[in-house]
């Protein structure tokens, strides 16, 4: 239960932020709010389970050296 409870309130903090942003325009707000959105949720993510930043980790590991 502590899981959900931790992603819960990532969802409700990331809804709290982006209910605020109202940019020029329905497409602008929508494309405003998806990106903010995101970007709050997967931070909070981060910080709050270990599991989550020992993937994202590994992903940027293997980014780094992939050649390109």
């Amino acid at each position: 239960y502590a899981q959900i409870v931790r992603y819960a309130f990532a969802a409700a903090a990331m809804y709290l932020l982006v209910s605020g942003i109202d940019a020029a325009g329905h497409l602008a707000t929508l494309a405003a709010r998806v990106v903010a959105g995101a970007a709050c949720y997967a931070a909070i993510v981060l910080a709050i389970d270990p599991e989550a930043r020992r993937l994202a980790s590994v992903a940027m590991h293997r980014i780094r050296r992939s050649p390109t």
